[in-house]
């Protein structure tokens, strides 16, 4: 998502309030064009997905409709702003994603995969194929990176987004104040991981415990 007023692109990950960001910036009117759950790596290959979640690549001619949005000077914009993303505890995240395909709008087969889980553990360690092939399963790291190394000028953890984000747009005098979440579960089920669950997390995801210093 690119917002020429902060000169900022945001890189998109699952489960890290991305929704909220876009719906934040597309209100005010500031949202020039937004690249779904695109990597880094796809970005420098110059290959993208549009809203539709079809990939695009910007060496093709002859776009047209939803794909006309985005200018093919897109990874040079990139470059020269600031580069920003989000990125959650994933014990928190895989969490939040086992709740959005059990009681919100996720991809339709995996919701149903979902229901044929007693629980959170249960469903982490049989994860289904339909599951194991959608994008937010990825690591963070895997988002954010480029040959080996983050490639982001500012890492905004999701615990303290408002207050993050206020502090490093402070100075352009733009409120950030997400008022809203949207796909945010009224489900109040509370999760606890069996500690088989919390090593098998660990170390599917431990590039991003410790690029992000998120704690075992």
């Amino acid at each position: 998502m690119y917002v020429p007023r902060l000169n900022a692109s945001f890189i998109l990950i699952p489960r890290t309030a991305g929704s909220s960001l876009v719906t934040h910036f597309t209100e005010k009117g500031l949202v020039q064009f937004n690249i779904g759950h695109t990597t880094v790596e796809e970005l420098k290959q110059g290959m993208f997905r549009n809203q539709g979640g079809h990939p695009i690549n910007f060496t093709l001619q002859g776009v047209h409709g939803d794909d006309a949005m985005f200018p093919e000077n897109y990874l040079n914009l990139f470059e020269q702003s600031l580069k920003v993303s989000v990125v959650r505890n994933p014990y928190d995240r895989m969490k939040s994603y086992y709740k959005f395909l059990k009681y919100i709008i996720g991809p339709a087969e995996a919701r149903i995969s979902t229901h044929q889980y007693s629980n959170f553990n249960d469903f982490i360690l049989h994860t289904p194929p339909i599951v194991k092939l959608q994008r937010a399963l990825w690591t963070q790291t895997e988002y954010l990176s480029y040959n080996n190394k983050i490639y982001m000028d500012k890492i905004i953890k999701y615990e303290n987004l408002n207050e993050s984000l206020d502090k490093l747009f402070k100075g352009l005098g733009h409120d950030f104040s997400l008022k809203h979440h949207l796909h945010k579960t009224k489900d109040k089920e509370k999760i606890d991981m069996t500690p088989e669950v919390r090593d098998f997390l660990y170390e599917r995801y431990k590039d991003d415990f410790i690029n992000f210093s998120y704690p075992y």
